[in-house]
């Protein structure tokens, strides 16, 4: 009866409406007919707008920011800020949280290169088109416990169903790194009937040594290049896809992070230029990091006449990371590790009336191992296997609004394996076996209070994460970071209890959101900077160490918009997060400073107006916006309020300008933007940056960004 046969899918990518469509068509008979009623149609178009949709990032914006890393795009989000160690090693942060506990999702799929660390960004092609949506209700559990933090959603542009080709084409430059990018696209039908559809986009950029206010920073450049090749067949009840997605990274370190003593590290944390010498390039020396990742996944949906819905789902990543460090003539890299990862689901979905029903069962097991070439061991040989179940019921009132409800259960069975530097290939290898299990649930109600254009949104749950292989078993140089790392095999899982209020009001041209939340952590596992740095054969780096602490996590976030008229907009958003250690009763390192922004903004009219009623200037596209980033203060203190647990004072706040003009050409086939960023070439250093020790951020960049499409779908 649970129809729970087989294993792990997503339900957040949506089905396409066509398929919606013509599983209605082919109930043709009295008694399908009879079984098919409104209310389950609209229930399952509902699937595809999840309530959870409080933060959008529209594939409008994001085209403004292509090229950029994806993290730094997704900072257009209220409380999505940026983690990151220059160059495109940048990952987000949602309210506080990274990592493991903010999910990455790509058209359904969970990234899974995250568990090598927090110098590693997500393994996603810059130019990929959809939307973004940070998903934050009871259904987000259906990714995994760990969904509690955020899940970041990129719903990938679905197949369209029609009998042409399109072509889309981008390019981008920025004069700051001589970045130059591009990516094509190609969709179209395969057959007459246009039940099987193909869809093929490559990607790939290069950039060099990026300027900083007074110098270039040295071996910062990078190449990346994508590949995508999608397949859907689409006949009446069933629609089947795949895909196979290819990767690569090849990023630069900067080198002055690598010194030769406490002196030199002294003087360069000191130094307000960097002391390494840089100059315009695109060369690529050590040290340097390349990641490889490698994706497949099979999905295959059937609609029944009683107007459920299966879905089976079998996805596999392989990940490869490779470091060369910069002390080192080998031609191998001294880390390699190759990280593979299977997953399988099965899910059911019912509607009846305006209740709906959603049961999932899934495994999924991963394996990573260190490549024989390794000259250290960042991380041990492990295996994991983590089978779940997943249960969501929803219901939909005009009096009470909709309301969900989950729970999901996990066993997370880990074993890993490691050989002590010195000893033989006869020796006994020293293991480590941990086996956890859990409940997470959650809760989501959204209500619009009668009569008024006032929407409210309560969110509450309880999640769990268990301690990652990094956290546990980490022992060495990060070359990401230029830093040593030390895991701690005592960690435990943590624990999480959530509440988040989010406020919603639209009335006339004005839009208003708020969100704000509490979340304690038990056990909460964060990476905390140690009292001296270590000093190794390579040289003397800052040192850090994973603690497990209780701490209370609060937020609040707020975006306005208002329309002017004659297409001109204000808007405006600002950030707050407060982070504390309870064990210590001090403050939380690496949480993000508060910031507020500003913008004015005039957007051309929309397709459908008539072209007599368009001047010139309302074809354009143009804005300016200003962000505010105070310092952050709120960082461990001694007894008498000085800084401490840091190598280096936390910089000064910052002021950046950003200003774009654009506009739509050949009756709005071709889309082209020019934008200056940090306008006034701003000195200053980001907070949640680990190159900050060592050098600013990059200055003034011109950025020049073209789109075609040959079709306007």
């Amino acid at each position: 009866m649970l129809h729970l046969i087989g294993v792990l899918l997503i339900v957040g990518s949506p089905i396409h409406k066509t398929f919606k469509d013509t599983i209605l068509q082919h109930q043709g008979t009295a008694d399908s007919i009879k079984r098919v009623d409104l209310p389950t149609v609209e229930i399952i178009k509902k699937t595809y707008q999840p309530a959870q949709d409080l933060n959008r990032l529209s594939q409008r914006i994001a085209f403004e920011h292509s090229g950029r890393p994806i993290a730094r795009q997704l900072e257009a989000m209220p409380g999505v800020t940026v983690l990151s160690s220059g160059g495109q090693l940048a990952k987000p942060v949602v309210n506080g949280l990274h990592s493991q506990r903010v999910l990455i999702l790509q058209d359904g799929v969970r990234l899974e290169g995250q568990a090598w660390g927090s110098d590693h960004a997500p393994e996603i092609d810059p130019f990929q088109e959809g939307d973004w949506v940070l998903l934050q209700a009871a259904s987000s559990l259906r990714h995994g416990p760990e969904a509690l933090g955020g899940v970041l959603d990129q719903q990938v542009s679905p197949l369209l169903q029609h009998g042409h080709w399109d072509v889309h084409a981008s390019a981008v430059g920025m004069m700051n790194s001589g970045l130059m990018g591009a990516h094509l696209r190609l969709q179209g039908p395969l057959d007459r009937n246009a039940r099987w559809q193909i869809r093929w986009q490559g990607s790939g950029q290069r950039s060099g040594n990026y300027r900083i206010p007074g110098t270039y920073m040295a071996n910062t450049g990078h190449r990346e290049n994508s590949n995508t090749l999608e397949l859907q067949y689409n006949n009446r009840r069933w629609m089947v896809q795949q895909s196979l997605r290819i990767y690569q990274l090849r990023q630069g370190l900067y080198p002055g992070a690598h010194v030769e003593n406490t002196n030199d590290l002294q003087n360069a944390l000191n130094s307000p230029l960097p002391l390494w010498p840089g100059s315009w390039g695109y060369q690529l020396d050590r040290p340097l990091q390349e990641v490889l990742h490698k994706q497949y996944n099979l999905r295959i949906q059937r609609g029944h006449h009683h107007g459920g819905l299966s879905s089976l789902r079998y996805g596999y990543q392989d990940n490869l990371r490779q470091e060369w460090d910069s002390r080192s003539f080998l031609p191998l890299p001294e880390m390699a590790l190759a990280l593979g990862t299977h997953h399988a689901s099965y899910t059911y979905t019912k509607t009846i009336r305006n209740w709906r029903w959603e049961q999932a069962i899934g495994i999924m097991f991963q394996q990573n191992l260190n490549e024989p070439s390794n000259a250290r061991q960042f991380i041990r040989n492990y295996q994991s296997l983590n089978p779940w179940a997943y249960t969501l019921i929803t219901w939909d009132s005009r009096s009470w609004g909709e309301q969900e409800w989950a729970i999901r259960y996990d066993e997370v069975h880990f074993n890993s394996y490691y050989r002590p530097p010195g000893t033989g290939i006869d020796d006994a290898v020293t293991r480590d076996t941990r086996d956890f299990r859990r409940w997470s649930a959650a809760w989501t109600w959204q209500w619009t209070i009668p009569t008024t254009a006032l929407r409210l949104r309560l969110n509450a749950g309880s999640g769990w994460r268990p301690p990652s292989a990094n956290e546990l078993y980490a022992n060495g140089l990060h070359q990401g970071m230029a830093a040593l790392e030390q895991g701690n095999p005592r960690l435990v899982p943590e624990q999480t209890q959530l509440i988040n209020l989010g406020l919603e009001w639209k009335y006339k041209s004005l839009e208003f959101q708020s969100q704000a939340g509490l979340r304690a952590i038990r056990d909460y596992i964060f990476l905390e900077p140690q009292s001296m740095p270590a000093t190794t054969v390579n040289g003397v780096y800052p040192q850090f160490a994973f603690v497990g602490r209780d701490a209370n996590l609060r937020h609040w976030n707020n975006s306005l918009r208002q329309n002017l008229g004659n297409g001109w907009k204000i808007s405006l958003s600002t950030a707050w997060i407060r982070g504390r250690d309870i064990e210590h009763q001090n403050w939380l390192v690496w949480m993000p400073s508060d910031r507020w922004s500003i913008g004015l903004h005039h957007l051309p009219p929309s397709s459908n107006t008539s072209s007599r009623r368009v001047s010139r200037w309302n074809t354009l596209q143009a804005g300016l916006e200003f962000q505010q980033v105070a310092r952050q203060n709120r960082v461990p203190v001694d007894s008498t309020g000085q800084q401490i647990l840091d190598y280096a004072p936390t910089p000064i706040g910052y002021s950046l300008l950003r200003f774009y003009i654009g506009g739509r050409l050949m009756g709005e086939h071709l889309h082209w933007i020019v934008s200056m960023e940090n306008a006034l070439n701003t000195r200053y250093r980001d907070y949640l940056n680990r190159l900050r020790y060592f050098a600013d951020e990059p200055g003034r960049n011109l950025c020049f960004r073209i789109q075609y499409h040959l079709h306007r779908h």
